[in-house]
């Protein structure tokens, strides 16, 4: 298994599934905590010995981010969108990351017009809507509404028939965003 991205990535999906399966057992805190830690880390083993595969990506990113590593969940994106500047799934989960990261409105205005710049570029590089869709949920949580509009718009351009974006953004908004678990149901 050393050398095979594949097989740690299968490790880290299985180390997943037991986590879900401990907290439903009421393991420690402790035992939990160890082994969502060792899923992030055979989501990077993966991530290393294929950069190019997105789905170790998009684990390793919200494997870190569910630990609140919100930071080296950006610094794990920015570095596969150093690696890959072309990868509409790096720029994606770097978009993800940096708005997990953000804790209310931004402090820092590079940072804000950083993610707004991002965005933009993506959202003219005719994206998948699996991307519009992790990048949709990251903003709901942080209320950028400015985004949601973005993506909204560009959605109903990319996918016509798809109308999810705009009954998304029409459910956050009358619920207000009080409860962004009931609506994730929806």
């Amino acid at each position: 298994m050393p050398e095979n991205g594949g097989l740690h990535e299968q490790r880290a999906i299985l180390l997943l599934h037991l986590v879900a399966i401990m907290k439903k057992q009421a393991k420690g805190s402790q035992q939990i905590r160890a082994k969502e830690s060792e899923e992030a880390q055979e989501y990077i083993r993966a991530l290393e010995l294929q950069p190019k595969e997105d789905s170790a990506l998009w684990g390793a990113v919200y494997a870190q981010i569910n630990l609140g590593n919100e930071e080296d969940a950006i610094d794990l994106a920015r570095t596969i969108t150093l690696l890959q500047p072309g990868s509409r799934a790096a720029s994606a989960a770097y978009i993800v990351a940096l708005e997990s990261g953000r804790k209310t409105p931004w402090k820092d205005p590079k940072k804000e017009k950083e993610v707004e710049d991002r965005l933009k570029r993506f959202l003219d590089s005719s994206p998948d809507e699996s991307q519009l869709l992790a990048i949709w949920d990251a903003l709901i949580m942080k209320n950028d509404r400015d985004g949601l509009d973005r993506i909204a718009t560009r959605a109903k351009r990319l996918f016509p028939e798809n109308s999810i974006f705009e009954e998304r953004k029409l459910r956050s908004y009358s619920a207000g965003l009080l409860n962004y678990g009931a609506l994730i149901e929806c």
